[in-house]
């Protein structure tokens, strides 16, 4: 078995039959690969249609567990893998017809243990099956090792832009951190700093979704402070990460990337505290935490990366208590 794709799947009915029937139409033999569609406690009918297509294809297999989330659903996912590489897909999203064969194909030739993509966002009521790469000759391929990869390339936190090798999750004991939201951040980046022999092929082969009410556009009070919280937690992983990478002096830009990772971390989530039903002291709170691991005030934000004018204005005033305090006061009383 040459390759694993894992598709957590909770209440996905409107999308799951379009990624399944894109994972079928990759131009990779079928027995060399399995399509495993672990239904998470999904209250709609998603479990049936996973169930149909189990029976239509040998090479889909259909797990279904009460809900424990989408990090916990992965990690089951990685377990019960029998492919060599491993690709994970959210149910709303879909690839563009015949890519991933190019892609493990390059996977296996340059002995990678992970191999990242372009990726095309589309809208939830439009369809993109063809890259604009259909037919194009594999390009040669520059490998690199992951620190080295981040430092070079502005890379993205999700897990569905790159492909990796299973042996390699395995000798790493690196798995997605469960019960937070955004928890690929901190697993793709972990991964990335352990890879050997990494490489990015130029090509469009995933299609991003952008749905209307996504996990992290979620206002629902509740859910929306988690997301804050969680965002916390994973600006003091970042701060972990730093520091394992300042154990490589000649890394420096690996750092520098890291740093301003970080920082975006903490200006958006000054940015969801505005918007929220958290105080002032609990944002102060909060941010003398983040100063504990060197994420605030934030200094390594601006930059190639974020450089908009609404960034430029706002940093200074985010890492000063006094004209915080005033646009977070203004902020609310603007609201009302």
């Amino acid at each position: 078995m040459l390759l694993s794709i894992v598709v957590p799947v909770y209440n996905g009915e409107k999308y799951l039959g379009r990624c399944v029937d894109s994972l079928l139409d990759q131009n990779i033999d079928a027995k060399d690969f399995e399509i495993i569609l672990i239904n998470d406690g999904s209250k709609d009918n998603s479990l049936q249609i996973a169930r149909e297509y189990e029976k239509k294809h040998d090479q889909i297999r259909v797990i279904d567990q009460t809900n424990i989330g989408l990090g916990a659903t992965r990690n089951v996912g990685i377990k019960q893998a029998a492919g060599i590489y491993l690709y994970f897909i959210d149910v709303d999203d879909y690839l563009a017809a015949g890519m991933l064969k190019t892609v493990l194909d390059q996977a296996i030739k340059n002995k990678l243990e992970i191999i990242t993509f372009k990726t095309l966002m589309v809208t939830a009521d439009s369809y993109h099956p063809k890259s604009q790469n259909s037919g194009n000759r594999s390009p040669e391929l520059t490998v690199t090792d992951g620190m080295t990869y981040i430092g070079d390339l502005s890379y993205k936190n999700e897990a569905w832009w790159y492909m990796v090798k299973r042996d390699f999750i395995l000798d790493t004991g690196l798995s997605f951190v469960e019960g937070k939201w955004m928890e690929d951040a901190v697993y793709t980046t972990s991964l990335f700093m352990e890879a050997k022999r990494m490489a990015h092929i130029p090509f469009d082969v995933h299609r991003y979704v952008k749905a209307p009410n996504s996990i992290l556009t979620n206002k629902e009070p509740s859910h929306y402070i988690k997301v804050i919280y969680d965002t916390e937690y994973v600006i003091k992983e970042f701060g972990r990460l730093i520091e394992q990478a300042k154990k490589h002096p000649k890394q420096q830009k690996c750092i520098n990337r890291l740093q301003t990772r970080q920082d975006s971390f903490v200006f958006f989530v000054i940015i969801r505290v505005l918007k929220s039903q958290l105080t002032f002291k609990e944002l102060w709170e909060m941010l003398m935490r983040i100063k504990q691991v060197g994420g605030y005030p934030i200094k390594h934000f601006i930059g190639e990366e974020y450089n908009k004018p609404v960034y430029k204005v706002l940093t200074p005033l985010f890492n000063n208590k006094i004209t915080l305090k005033a646009l977070f006061h203004s902020f609310r009383l603007a609201k009302r």
